[in-house]
């Protein structure tokens, strides 16, 4: 097996052959990383959220006296609890709160003993996902053809796919399962020696709490202030024939949900990818220049590099994926509201299905340029390019090694939600 003290000596190789010491890589990715890429679109991120808070300042006074009336005439209207039923509930709660606790405290250790498995067993859990995956799927589709035999044909698909990928890879592929456990165990060494990567990780869910409550209250505004000017009307139920009221919206009401849509994918998109860049910059501080040679703080400085003069090229790339995303759901939502028609479903089922595979292909594509933004410091044009370029060279490595590595980083993670269910 290569030691994993490779990329230090692939970083000598590079500093010799460039004509310079170890600090020349170093020098001159901290002189890019003093430029801020593709600032322009931190602004208009910064704009997005300024034009929510208007609309929250504007239309929330009203949501609130709203919410407001229904709990009054809900008070006056309801009938009086039983006071055990309150004490019940109260207990309920109470006894639950110490098993979240546990449950949380049983992932983090879970989390932090996987590394060490993976650091030692890389090549060993790589084989278990890579063959777990047809056998379950097998499993899956005998127990469907018990069920229906149409339905058991459609759980072979899945079965085929990894099956044959399994094989491909058994017969045909091997050596990539030593490059997979390499990169596997490298970065397991990484987080390991920089908690703060994974801490980054978990802090980051506090963001995105606080901005879906904001979300959610942006988009009851919006709702509360449309809602007299929505028209019903009489209709007929095409599915089942019944007589109901249908509603006529303004289009402004339809573009304001477009852009609320796009908001929220986006802030998540962006909390994502900055949590992405950060670990991307520690892991390529420790390759080119080791681990004796990282700063004392690689984790906090790229966390800075992500949120200063990288912001703007995450905030572009993000919002690629976060239109795709919101016409995605417009697609599924628009497949729900014509049930019954048979055409329509089928239209707006296939071109939600597309728009899936293009949110796929681009935040697959965003996984490697973001890599670039964060170790060169390029705009995420530049690092578009350069992916593109390595896409048309080493597509089928960087594809395989990702599915190798991420079913292994999968099975932890299945493993470590039966673990906390348990508990």
């Amino acid at each position: 097996m290569t030691s994993l003290r490779q990329p230090q000596d692939s970083y000598e190789q590079f500093t010799e052959q460039d004509g310079g010491d170890a600090s020349a890589l170093e020098a001159q990715q901290n002189k890019a990383a003093r430029v801020y890429q593709d600032s322009e679109w931190i602004l208009i991120f910064l704009v997005h959220l300024g034009i929510m808070g208007v609309i929250a300042g504007m239309w929330g006074g009203d949501t609130v006296d709203f919410f407001r009336d229904i709990q009054a005439n809900a008070e006056d209207n309801a009938e009086e609890v039983d006071q055990k039923t309150q004490d019940s509930a109260a207990a309920v709660l109470r006894s639950a709160l110490p098993y979240v606790g546990i449950g949380i405290g049983v992932a983090l250790g879970w989390a932090v003993f996987w590394v060490s498995l993976i650091q030692r067993y890389a090549e060993n859990l790589i084989w278990i996902a890579l063959l777990s995956s047809p056998v379950i799927f097998g499993i899956i589709a005998l127990f469907m053809m018990m069920q229906s035999a149409v339905a058991g044909l459609l759980a072979l698909i899945p079965f085929a796919v990894t099956a044959f990928y399994a094989y491909w890879i058994i017969t045909y592929q091997r050596f990539r399962i030593e490059f997979a456990t390499l990169m596997l165990e490298a970065v397991a060494e990484v987080v390991r020696f920089n908690p703060g990567t994974w801490i980054t990780a978990m802090l980051s869910g506090l963001p995105s709490i606080v901005w879906q409550c904001a979300w959610f209250f942006v988009a009851a505004s919006t709702f509360v202030h449309y809602k007299d000017s929505v028209e019903t009307y009489p209709c007929t139920n095409p599915r089942t024939g019944a007589e109901e009221l249908c509603a006529q919206a303004p289009a402004s009401l339809y573009l304001a949900i477009f852009f609320l849509l796009v908001s929220n994918y986006w802030v998540i998109q962006v909390i994502i990818n900055v949590v992405h860049v950060t670990t991307a910059g520690v892991v390529g501080e420790w390759y080119f220049q080791g681990r004796d040679r990282m700063s004392a703080s690689p984790t906090t400085n790229s966390l800075k590099r992500a949120m200063t003069t990288s912001f703007g090229s995450i905030c572009l790339g993000s919002l690629l994926v976060a239109i795709v995303q919101a016409i995605r759901e417009i697609a599924e939502q628009a497949r729900r509201n014509h049930e019954g028609n048979l055409v329509c479903m089928v239209i707006f089922c296939c071109f939600a299905c597309i728009m899936s595979w293009i949110e796929y292909l681009i935040e697959l594509f965003n996984h490697w340029a973001f890599v670039q933004v964060a170790i060169y410091g390029t705009d995420f044009k530049t690092a578009a390019r350069n992916t593109f370029q390595l896409v048309q060279s080493k597509g089928l490595t960087g594809l395989v090694n990702m599915n190798l590595t991420g079913n292994a980083s999968a099975l932890g993670v299945i493993v470590g939600a039966i673990l906390t269910a348990a508990v």
